[in-house]
């Protein structure tokens, strides 16, 4: 298959899609200030013990580590992040292959009206 066919197979479903979901790793968003888990400068990397933080087995058993993820949440760089060129990419591709422009204006506003609302 030449590479512009499979482009366009691709992008036919990209088109019908019902629902899209984009995967990425935590390291999409350490452009924007946002640390990763495992990476040189990552929070696991550099504090061990906070991975039990994300560990269902720890988190349920341990309210202190209920309590610490909790305040993780709260403290955390993301917000004060804002979007980075790979966020900016997957957003354009959406808006180029769906019609999602709409849904990501309104998510956009969204963001800028609540800040720092945290929903559980």
């Amino acid at each position: 298959m030449a590479v512009s066919t499979d482009l366009e197979t691709v992008a036919s479903w990209i088109r019908d899609a019902r629902l899209i979901v984009v995967l990425t790793g935590a390291g999409i968003s350490t452009e924007s200030g946002i640390p990763d888990f495992r990476g040189p400068q990552g929070v696991w990397t550099k504090n061990p013990e906070a991975e039990k933080t994300a560990t269902l087995q720890y988190y349920l058993s341990d309210p202190d580590i209920r309590k610490r993820a909790w305040e993780n949440r709260l403290r955390s760089e993301m917000w004060q992040a804002e979007p980075n060129a790979g966020h900016r990419a997957i957003a354009e591709a959406m808006v180029h292959l769906t019609d999602a422009e709409p849904e990501l204006e309104r998510l956009a506003a969204e963001r800028r009206a609540e800040r720092r609302r945290v929903e559980i």
